[in-house]
């Protein structure tokens, strides 16, 4: 037994370890209810007020700041301006509620640039009743090199620039007519120069890696890249939002991708390698968490896109000459999705994408020109880019333009669609309309042309060429797995007709299924592959 000693009074008593053991349960039970009693309530969600004056706030982003998980911002009438400031971020479960599409509007100052709302991936969001309008963001990159080695020497030299709202990780490698040795009979040089004009609240990510050696023996090599990526000009979701009675027009994307290369030698090889990369994912709309549109109208949104890669490689008498000049274009109008998407009762018209690509290419000199490669590659559509799945229900997708010009003398590949262009991957349409999309395509040069175009609905995707980084479509990269094995397109009781270019087109492995109260106008919605009415 413990005893313990009073140091003042000298006397002893049991010291009390034993004592919470003799406690009755009835105890432990009160000291529960008391703690419990004894904490603070939970937070009761509340609804902030936003308005020109007299309200908890006259701008959404502070009380978007303010705001705990579960709150309301009732937003009252007006037109809230976006001026010299970040995006509305939001990363907590909150509602946006506007007092009317046609009397709310959040916007982007005309003056100013970058998208108007972010939501972040863990946030669940409810915007309703209001406009989107404004967002806008325009990146320009170019990238130059040279390298020349004369007889017994090596030069070097890469310029690798990306830009976009997250890091890109991807650096890519340029391709005809004959020509002599570009550096001429002069001494052995190297340059690389990089420049970017971002102009946006977008978050914007660009890396920078220029290098030059001259020193050591060897070839000539050049690298010259350039990546731009921009994603949602009016909304970008990576968590789940809800948009209800939502207007997102008037919002757009611009970027400017040019990549230039030129490599010579007297003693051994030439290669120079050239990749412009321009991937604007949604004027509208970006997508990559869960999104759903309700009652909504996504309508003119627009994408302006350019690519240039130009690569010149030659000896003046090594052993070979390696020459790639290829630029990619990846872009959607109004909405690019690249997770879930469901469309209710909604309508997305009158979208746009402009896109001009070209290659250009020149080896020579050499006993063999080892390797050459100057494809052109478009993907897009005016209106839905599906890279994930959708649903569309009860709504529209029409009047939207996809307009493309590719040039090349190896390969011009357009995959692109008016309407809907999906990714191999499953969409289904039910009682919708995708009717009166346009597409306008021009290819220039000798390259073959290749892919899969309608004003419609496209089912396809690009092949992963050997040799060929693959296709860039997503915003991070080319996809790091195979190509997806195939898709369907699901028609239900929907009208896929009057488009110009064609209603539908479908790439290898899909297939179609509709029910017998499906209208496809001209027929060609009916593949034979998988076909079946239901």
């Amino acid at each position: 037994m413990a005893w313990l000693v009073n140091r003042r009074t000298g006397m002893t008593h049991q010291k009390p370890r034993a004592f919470l053991r003799l406690l009755p349960a009835a105890a432990f039970v009160l000291l529960a209810a008391l703690a419990l009693s004894a904490a603070p309530p939970a937070r009761a969600a509340t609804t902030i007020t936003v308005c020109p004056a007299g309200c908890d706030y006259d701008n959404v982003p502070d009380a978007v700041a303010a705001a705990a998980d579960g709150d309301t911002i009732d937003i009252a009438a007006g037109n809230y301006v976006l001026l010299d400031v970040p995006p509305i971020t939001i990363d907590k479960a909150l509602t946006l509620r506007g007092a009317g599409v046609d009397v709310t509007t959040l916007r982007r100052d005309a003056s100013n640039f970058g998208r108007v709302i972010t939501v972040l991936a863990g946030a669940e969001v409810l915007v309703e009743d209001l406009t989107i309008t404004g967002g806008r963001s325009v990146v320009e990159m170019e990238t130059v090199t040279q390298a020349c080695a004369m007889a017994g020497s090596t030069s070097s030299a890469s310029a690798v620039g990306a830009v976009g709202d997250e890091p890109v990780p991807w650096a890519v490698t340029a391709d005809s007519p004959v020509i002599p040795n570009p550096c001429g009979a002069s001494a052995k040089t190297a340059s690389s120069s990089l420049s970017i004009a971002i102009s946006g609240w977008c978050g914007a990510y660009a890396s920078v890696d220029n290098n030059v050696d001259h020193d050591t023996q060897g070839p000539a090599t050049a690298t010259s890249t350039s990546d731009v990526t921009l994603r949602g000009g009016g909304v970008f979701n990576a968590g789940v939002l809800t948009l209800r009675q939502v207007k997102v027009a008037g919002n757009s994307l611009s970027g400017t991708a040019s990549a230039a290369t030129t490599a010579g030698d007297d003693a051994t090889s030439a290669t120079a390698t050239a990749t412009a990369i321009v991937r604007l994912l949604g004027g509208g709309i970006y997508n990559e968490g869960s999104l759903t549109i309700e009652r909504s109208t996504i309508s003119g949104n627009t994408v302006l896109a350019s690519g240039a890669a130009s690569a010149l490689a030659g000896t003046d008498g090594g052993s070979g000459v390696t020459a790639r000049a290829n630029p990619y274009a990846v872009v959607a109008g109004g909405i690019y999705n690249d997770g879930g998407l469901i469309l209710r009762d909604s309508t997305v018209s009158g979208n746009s994408v402009t896109s001009s690509l070209s290659s250009t290419l020149a080896t020579g000199g050499a006993p063999a020109v080892t390797e050459t490669d100057a494809a052109a590659t478009t993907i897009g559509a005016g209106g839905i880019v599906n890279d994930g799945s959708v649903t569309a229900t009860n709504s529209t997708v029409s009047g939207n333009l996809f307009a493309a010009s590719s040039a090349s003398d190896d390969e011009n590949a357009v995959y692109a669609a008016g309407g809907l262009f999906d990714g191999r991957y499953p969409a289904t349409l039910n009682f919708t309309t995708v009717a009166a999309n346009q597409l306008a395509i021009s290819r220039f040069g000798e390259g073959a042309a290749t892919g899969f175009t309608a004003g419609g609905v496209v089912t396809a995707r690009p092949p992963d060429v050997p040799g060929r980084p693959p296709v860039p479509t997503s915003a991070v990269g080319p996809s790091v797995s195979p190509n997806p094995p195939g898709g369907n397109l699901y028609l239900f009781g929907s009208v896929v007709s009057g488009n110009d270019g064609g209603d539908c087109a479908y790439g290898p492995l899909v297939a179609s299924v509709h029910s017998g109260y499906s209208l496809t106008g001209d027929g060609s919605c009916n593949v034979p592959q998988g076909d079946a009415d239901l």
